[in-house]
């Protein structure tokens, strides 16, 4: 699903993610969405937007419905958020951008208009969905896309590889730029140096907080392998 997603918005939807469990929300909703844009990528907020992504922020978090969900319960996207995701891609093909990124996350929410996030905006100040689609036209997509490759905050600590169909482990660490990819084609070091060749299905992840501040971490935490079957 999140291909043609940049590494800045994948991070959103993680971030997204965080939110909802610490609101304890049974449901991603657009209003989670729109934090995780304040926490990965402020500066779009504020450059096409023209408010102040913390007042914004403030008007977003609400108190907590129920107790904190556990980051390891997978939570499903609301409707809204669905079809903002889906008004998002719609965007980056309107626009002629290759990758879905932070700003075109912000149209579609824009665009669910009866959303949470679109009237936090609106009250907020923001200016109109054709404004702010002019001024990213202008501006051009956001840069960087490597989110693993230069932030310390998305370093992936560690991870544990799993085969798929016979369950056998495999633990490694990994460095900055080296998270793994759904479908990626990766060589495991195994028992006594012997390499075999995978490739990978799934990854999944937890957050951390840092000692230091309030950014989060990115963890990844297992990454299930497909052997191939062609390889010797």
């Amino acid at each position: 699903m999140f291909e043609r997603y940049t590494e800045k918005a994948r991070r959103t939807i993680f971030f997204a993610r965080f939110e909802a469990s610490q609101a304890g929300s049974p449901y991603i909703e657009t209003e989670h969405l729109l934090l995780g844009l304040l926490r990965e990528s402020a500066g779009v907020v504020r450059q096409h937007l023209k408010i102040d992504p913390t007042e914004l922020s403030n008007r977003l978090t609400k108190k907590h419905a129920g107790p904190k969900i556990s980051t390891s319960v997978d939570l499903p996207l609301d409707s809204d958020s669905k079809l903002a995701l889906a008004n998002a891609a719609q965007e980056s093909e309107r626009l002629a951008h290759k990758m879905i990124g932070t700003e075109h996350l912000l149209l579609g929410l824009m665009q669910v208009e009866h959303s949470g996030a679109a009237k936090a905006m609106k009250a907020a100040g923001a200016p109109a969905i054709a404004e702010v689609r002019k001024s990213i036209s202008e501006v051009g997509p956001e840069q960087g896309r490597g989110a693993f490759a230069g932030g310390s905050s998305a370093l992936p600590a560690w991870v544990k590889f799993v085969e798929e169909g016979t369950g056998r482990e495999f633990s490694a660490q990994l460095g900055f730029g080296t998270a793994p990819r759904i479908g990626e084609a990766v060589v495991v070091t195994a028992e006594e140096g012997v390499q075999e060749r995978f490739r990978v299905t799934d990854v999944e992840w937890k957050f951390g907080v840092r000692p230091l501040g309030k950014d989060l971490m990115l963890k990844v935490v297992e990454v299930r392998l497909k052997r191939e079957e062609s390889a010797h």
